[in-house]
């Protein structure tokens, strides 16, 4: 990756520093990403969920509206882990999380102001935030876990357990909603985004590149033209595939509370 990432005209080597993959080290790293991953679909999700009902009963967003925003949130997350991945690989994991973290709590706390304009600004803000640390935070899960069991427990960091805590926690959030406190729902997300920074802070570095004078980086669209002119055709297509699910997936969790929400006077 270092080849993508810097220009040939370079006075002195980059030098990689790697923490190991097993030890009491690479364990805490887990356990640590494993609770935050955990934290943030149990509790984050609260707010996420009911943001389509919210926004369009209590902002009177219109389904147009509603989707320009998902719109802009979706760029935002492309965005960040586009960039995110270029720092991640050059500033560190550890920073540009902290970094992620501390962004999206500011841009969700300021969807608590009134009136539609926080929610205009705040909430593809927050996306764009939470994509910059996405993949320093799946790198971290990646390189904390022993080789021969790397999968396992990427998979049960990023996606098994992360799946568990909304069992309990939607049905509460969806009382909190029936009982006019959405604002709650969203005080709970920032304090959990407080609570993941915290946690993040006990985080071991595990691969940083340090760079020394003399480099020079080169933008991110000539680290992308790389990509694609050497990677391979068909992981591209994939990717492409994956992007489209993703989207169309997405785009049907949002409108699926607000097409089943049955209006007052409404036969539906």
């Amino acid at each position: 990756m270092r080849g993508y990432l810097r220009g040939c005209n370079c006075q002195e080597t980059v030098t990689n520093h790697t923490a190991p993959r097993e030890g009491p080290t690479a364990r805490r790293n887990y356990v640590l990403l494993l609770a935050m991953n955990t934290l943030y679909t149990g509790l984050c999700g609260m707010w996420i969920m009911f943001f389509p009902l919210y926004a369009s009963q209590s902002l009177g967003l219109s389904k147009t509206a509603l989707g320009l925003l998902y719109t802009a949130s979706e760029v935002g997350i492309l965005t960040g882990n586009l960039a995110g991945g270029v720092l991640a690989d050059t500033l560190g994991r550890k920073k540009v999380l902290m970094a992620s973290l501390s962004a999206s709590a500011l841009a969700l706390a300021s969807m608590l102001l009134p009136g539609r304009v926080p929610v205009y600004a705040g909430f593809p803000a927050y996306f764009l935030a939470v994509g910059l640390g996405s993949p320093a935070i799946h790198a971290l899960a990646l390189e904390s876990s022993p080789r021969r069991i790397q999968g396992t427990l990427y998979m049960l960091a990023v996606r098994v357990a992360p799946s568990l805590p909304p069992l309990a926690t939607l049905p509460l959030a969806g009382y909190l909603y029936e009982q006019g406190m959405y604002s709650l729902l969203l005080v709970i997300g920032v304090a959990t985004l407080a609570l993941q920074l915290l946690l993040a802070t006990l985080l071991t570095e595990t691969e940083t590149v340090s760079v020394q004078a003399g480099e020079v980086s080169q933008p991110v669209h000539h680290v992308l033209r790389r990509v694609l002119r050497v990677g391979d055709k068909w992981l591209l297509l994939l990717v492409a595939a994956y992007g489209l699910d993703m989207l169309t997936s997405n785009g049907l969790e949002w409108y699926i509370p607000v097409y089943t929400w049955k209006r007052p006077g409404s036969r539906r």
